[in-house]
C-alpha cells in the first residue's frame, strides 16, 4: 500500500482522539462521529500531500478509511458496552 506511513500516524491519531472523547464525554456517541468526520478531512488532505505518487488513489483512500473507521469503531463499542452495563 502506497502511503503507508501517513496511513499509520492517521490510524494512531484517529485512535488516540477517540480514546480521549470516549473518556472525557461519557454516555455520548455524537463526539466519535466528528472524531471520524475530521479524520476523513486528514486523509483527502494525506492524498494531497503525496505529491506526484498519487496513483491508485482510490484503493489508498478505501484502506485508509477502512482503517479510519476500524479505530473509531472499538471505541464506539467501548461506549456502547459503557451505556448498557453501566459501572458493573
Amino acid at each position: 500500500m502506497s502511503g503507508r506511513i501517513g496511513a499509520l500516524v492517521l490510524g494512531a491519531g484517529t485512535a488516540t482522539a477517540a480514546d480521549i472523547v470516549v473518556t472525557h464525554w461519557r454516555s455520548e456517541l455524537g463526539p466519535l462521529v466528528g472524531v471520524l468526520g475530521l479524520a476523513m478531512v486528514a486523509q483527502f488532505g494525506h492524498q494531497l500531500l503525496r505529491g506526484r505518487r498519487r496513483a491508485q488513489v482510490v484503493d489508498s483512500l478505501s484502506d485508509i478509511a477502512l482503517l479510519l473507521v476500524g479505530t473509531t469503531a472499538f471505541a464506539a463499542l467501548i461506549e456502547l458496552r459503557h451505556q448498557v452495563d453501566g459501572r458493573r
